[in-house]
This record gives C-alpha cells, structure tokens and sequence, in this order.
C-alpha cells in the first residue's frame, strides 16, 4: 500500500477505476435505457451481443424512429453485421494482391533487407527528417522480426536472417506489409500502384523507358494517393475485424479524394465517410478482378437498399453514390 505525505492511503488503480461503479447486468440497463415488450427475444439477443456493444444502435434507433425500440437497434446491428462482412471480404483480396504485386514489382528475394540498409546513413545524418526515417525504419525492422518469429519461428531455423521475400510477406501483418511498401523505392511504388489504381492514372502504358519525358509521365501514377489509401484500409480493416460499428460512422483515417477526375467520386462523398471508403475499396478492385468489383457492388447496393427506407438515411452521398444509381 502506498501513502501520500499525509500518511493517508493512495488507492491503487483499479479501485479508482472501479469505485462506485457497481456491476450493471444487461437486462437492467435495457429496462432502463428502452421499452422491452418481449423479454425473451432480449434475453436470447444478449447472450450474443452485449448491452455496450448495441447501446451505439439503441441511440440511432431513437434519431431514426423518435424513440428508443429494441427491435430497430437489432436490425440495425444486424444491418452493420453484413456490411462489415463484405467490407472484410474485400479488403482480404486486396490485401492478398498486394502481397503478390509487391514481389512482382521487386523481383528481388531480400528486398527489405536492402531497404534497411539505409538505416545507419539515417541515422548518421544531421537532417530530423531523416534521423526520423530511420527510426520508423528500425521500428519497422524490428515488428518485423517479431512477426516472423512469433508466426513461423521455422524461417529462422531453415533461412537464418535470409528469409526469401515469397515467405516474409505472407507472416507479416497487413500494417507492417503496408509500412513496408512506404519504404520502398519510387519505381516499385509506381508499379504496385498501377496495378491497383490504373484507372486513376495517366499515360502510365507508355512509361517504360528511362528518358525524361516518360519518367515525367510515370510521376503522375498517384502512388502518394495509394499510400494514404494503404493507412485508410488498414485501419478500415481492423475496424470490421474487432466487429466494431462501421456504418454511419466517421473515420479516423479516411480515404483522400483523388486529385485525377473520376465519374466513381461523386462530388457528395464525405471522405471520410463509409461511402467513400466502399467506392475507393470499388475502385481498386475494378483494376485487379473486374467480377470482383461487379460482385461487391451489387451487394453493397442491395444491402443500402434493403434498409433505406427503414434506417432513416437522408445522406444524399447515399442517393447520389455509384452503389445506388448504378444498374444491371
């Protein structure tokens, strides 16, 4: 136990944190919170989902209805359930592509170990700018390590520190894999990214060369933009992973509009509302699986559709989005 100068008890933090705070059973924070007609349909929806996790939904259901109603908050939870499964999906094959883009762009078995290289000249280097970058670097490295031994200690016993690149990406997180590819030179960037967004670059075909001309025209690949998309799925992923609530939400890291016009960014498009981040996740895999993307658009279009009437949604980025004017 510790005292203050007082010689007066400093309770521990837990007991701060739990104070007055006495344990609140699922049913009596419902009876409390919204009128239940059917006792047995709330007990049976709470061994599944807890009274935290659907309080968010019992709150929208009163903006939505005027009213606190159990059964809107269900069907609203059940409404975010299914979106965040087709997200997850999604994201899932453009993470896999990324894997496989990133060596094919590299053709190099030890790639990373190349771009660590560079952390002792950082390091040495009197710029903050750059004595930062190699401490990402060595965080990088370092999360990395931990990965590949945490997940596949067997690498380190048949390669030793030469884990062949086909292996490394695969054992590694898709936010390490994205920090990664932020490390690597700006012809393996351009490459990836028009892999994913070639429909969003310009005169990309024609710039194989190394004369300056075609090398102006590789510049305008947006890798910079796929980059900061990177951040936004990453975090978009974990978010439908935890099972957190996606719809109707505001994203910490949204997805920035793109500087190259485009009839799928429809000038209503919040960026950093779930919308824009379901067309810019439409958008990539347009460029690498076009039944894919035909796929995903359908069934975020029925989903929207099934529910509008009844979530109350009034955001024209809904009405004026690709998912609800496009048709068969």
């Amino acid at each position: 136990m510790r005292y203050n100068k007082t010689n007066e008890p400093i309770p521990s933090r837990q007991e701060v944190l739990t104070d007055g705070c006495p344990y609140i059973t699922s049913e009596h924070f419902l009876s409390n919170a919204i009128q239940i007609k059917d006792t047995d349909k709330i007990k049976t929806l709470l061994k599944n989902v807890s009274h935290f996790r659907l309080s968010p939904y019992i709150s929208k259901s009163k903006k939505i209805l005027g009213f606190k109603n159990l059964d809107c908050a269900e069907r609203l939870y059940r409404f975010d359930e299914r979106l965040r499964d087709i997200i997850f999906n999604a994201i899932g094959k453009i993470e896999v592509a990324l894997r496989v883009q990133l060596l094919e762009a590299t053709q190099d078995p030890l790639f990373y170990k190349k771009i660590f290289l560079q952390i002792l000249t950082l390091k040495q280097s009197s710029n903050e700018r750059e004595q930062s970058r190699a401490k990402a670097l060595e965080k990088l490295q370092e999360d990395i390590q931990k990965q590949v031994k945490r997940t596949e200690a067997r690498l380190y016993g048949r390669y030793g520190d030469n884990i062949p690149a086909w292996e490394l990406v695969e054992v590694i997180s898709f936010g390490t894999l994205s920090k990664l590819f932020s490390f690597c030179s700006i012809d393996v960037k351009n490459k990836v990214t028009y892999t994913f967004l070639s429909n969003l670059s310009k005169n990309y075909a024609e710039a194989h060369s190394q004369n300056s001309e075609e090398k102006k025209r590789l510049e305008q690949v947006p890798r910079v933009l796929f980059e900061q998309w990177l951040r936004a799925l990453v975090y978009l992923r974990n978010l439908t992973h935890h099972y957190s609530r996606v719809w109707d939400r505001r994203l910490d890291i949204g997805f920035v509009r793109p500087r190259v016009d485009s009839y799928i960014f429809d000038n209503n498009l919040e960026e950093k509302g779930v919308i824009f981040a379901l067309t810019a996740i439409y958008c990539i895999l347009e460029n690498l699986d076009r039944d894919a993307s035909k796929t995903f658009k359908i069934e975020i279009r029925e989903l929207i559709k099934e529910e509008y009437k009844f979530m109350g949604l009034k955001d024209a980025s809904v009405r004026t989005s690709l998912f609800w004017n496009w048709k068969d």
